[in-house]
C-alpha cells in the first residue's frame, strides 16, 4: 500500500471539500432557472439588501420584494436631493456669466486702496462687455462684491509673433479667415466698488469691499435694478435726474421697466436736500442742455413737493421758478405732450416722473427787454 504524504492527504481533504459547494452551486442556478424570481447577486449587492439562506449557506435576494421590481421604478431606494452642504458655491450657467475670475494671470489681491481681480470673458460674451460695465460675483454665504470693468485686453492663448510683414499682410487680404476668439484671451479687470449683504431685517445694504471672492466664481451681469440703486448709493425715491447708462447705453434689469432710475436726494434725513445746492449744466451745442434743464424742473413744481421755511413757523411752501428765457426756450414747460402713449405714461408713473405742464402759479417766465443805444 502506497504510504501518503502529508501534502497527498492536505490535497485530498481540500479536495473533498470543493465537492459540496460546487453541487450546492449547481443546485442553486437549477432553481434558479425554475423559479424565473430569484438571482445570485452577492457579489453587487450589500449585505443589508440580502438574507441568508440556511439550507446551503449562500446568501441570495429576492429580486420583486428585496431590491426593485422591473416593473415599477418607484421602488428605487433613492433618497431626496434637498440641496448643496454649506460651503458649495452655486454654479451658473455658461449663457447666464461673463466669464470666470482667475488666478492665472495674476495674483488676485485687495488691499485699503487697490485691488487686482482679473476675470477671463468667454468668447460667446466678449461683444457685452464694456468700460464701466456693472458686475457682480457672488460669495458662498450669499454676499455679492459689486464691480465695474475697469481695464479690457487681450492677451495670445499661444505663443505666437503677430507682429510681422507677413502676418500682416496675410490678415489684411481678403481670403483670410476672419479672427478666432478662441486664440486670444480677453481679460477684463475689476475694480470693487462694495460688498452687497442683507441685514438681519432683510434690508439689502452695502459696505466697503473687504473681501476677495474665490478663484474661478462666475462673473454675472447686474440684473437687479435695488443691487444697482444699493450699490451706487443711489436713493430709491427723490427729483429724477435721468436714467442710468453706461457708455451712451442704458443699463436694463429684469424690472418693470427695465431701466435704472437716478434719483436726486430730496429730504432732510442727511442734511438740506441737494435742490439747494448750486448745479452746473455744462455741454456743447445740441446736446440737450436745456432739454435735460427743463425735465429737472419739472419734476420740482409738483403740489406735493414743499421745503421748510427757516425765517419763520409757517410749515412748508412749494418752491417759486423765475427763469429768464430771451430765446423762449422753456415754453414747453406749460404745454402737454399729446405724443405720450400708454407705455410711456406707465413708466414716467412706475419710476415717479412729472410730467406734463407744470403749474403756472408757481412759476413766472420773464421775457428781458432789449433795449438799442
Amino acid at each position: 500500500m502506497k504510504k501518503l504524504e502529508d501534502a497527498d492527504i492536505l490535497a485530498f481533504v481540500s479536495n473533498e471539500k470543493k465537492k459540496p459547494e460546487a453541487n450546492s452551486m449547481n443546485s442553486h442556478e437549477a432553481d434558479s432557472e425554475n423559479e424565473g424570481n430569484r438571482l445570485n447577486l452577492s457579489s453587487s449587492i450589500p449585505d443589508s439588501y440580502c438574507s441568508p439562506r440556511i439550507d446551503d449557506n449562500l446568501t441570495e435576494c429576492d429580486v420583486n420584494e428585496k431590491v426593485f421590481s422591473l416593473g415599477n421604478p418607484d421602488k428605487f431606494n433613492f433618497e431626496d436631493f434637498n440641496d448643496y452642504g454649506e460651503g458649495v458655491s452655486k454654479v451658473y450657467s455658461s449663457s447666464e456669466a461673463f466669464g470666470i475670475v482667475t488666478t492665472g494671470i495674476e495674483p488676485m489681491e485687495i488691499t485699503p486702496t487697490d485691488a487686482v481681480i482679473t476675470g477671463y470673458i468667454t468668447s460667446a460674451r466678449r461683444n457685452e462687455i464694456r468700460l464701466g460695465t456693472y458686475v457682480f460675483v457672488p460669495y458662498e454665504d450669499g454676499e455679492k462684491l459689486f464691480a465695474k470693468v475697469g481695464k479690457l485686453q487681450y492677451r495670445q492663448e499661444f505663443v505666437a509673433d503677430d507682429a510681422t510683414e507677413i502676418h500682416s499682410m496675410r490678415t489684411l487680404s481678403s481670403r483670410a479667415s476672419p479672427i478666432n476668439e478662441a486664440d486670444y484671451k480677453f481679460l477684463a479687470c475689476l475694480d470693487p466698488l462694495c460688498i452687497l449683504y442683507l441685514k438681519s431685517d432683510g434690508v439689502l445694504s452695502r459696505r466697503m469691499a473687504d473681501r476677495i471672492p474665490r478663484p474661478n466664481t462666475s462673473i454675472l451681469p447686474i440684473t437687479d435694478k435695488f443691487d444697482v440703486q444699493t450699490g451706487l448709493n443711489i436713493p430709491e425715491k427723490g427729483i429724477f435726474l435721468g436714467h442710468l447708462s453706461v457708455g451712451g447705453e442704458l443699463i436694463k434689469t429684469n424690472a418693470e421697466p427695465e431701466t435704472v432710475a437716478y434719483y436726486l436726494r430730496n429730504d432732510y434725513r442727511m442734511g438740506d436736500p441737494l435742490i439747494f445746492r448750486h448745479m452746473l449744466i455744462c455741454g456743447s451745442t445740441g446736446t440737450g442742455k436745456t432739454f435735460l434743464s427743463k425735465n429737472i424742473l419739472r419734476q420740482f413744481m409738483t403740489e406735493e413737493n414743499t421745503y421748510l421755511l427757516r425765517s419763520s413757523n409757517k410749515g412748508k411752501r412749494n418752491p417759486c421758478l423765475v427763469i429768464m428765457d430771451p430765446q423762449d426756450e422753456y415754453s414747453q414747460l406749460f404745454e402737454d405732450n399729446e405724443t405720450l402713449n400708454d407705455k410711456d405714461k406707465f413708466s414716467f408713473e412706475s419710476e415717479k416722473v412729472n410730467y406734463g405742464r407744470i403749474p403756472v402759479s408757481y412759476t413766472h417766465l420773464t421775457l428781458p427787454t432789449i433795449y438799442s443805444v
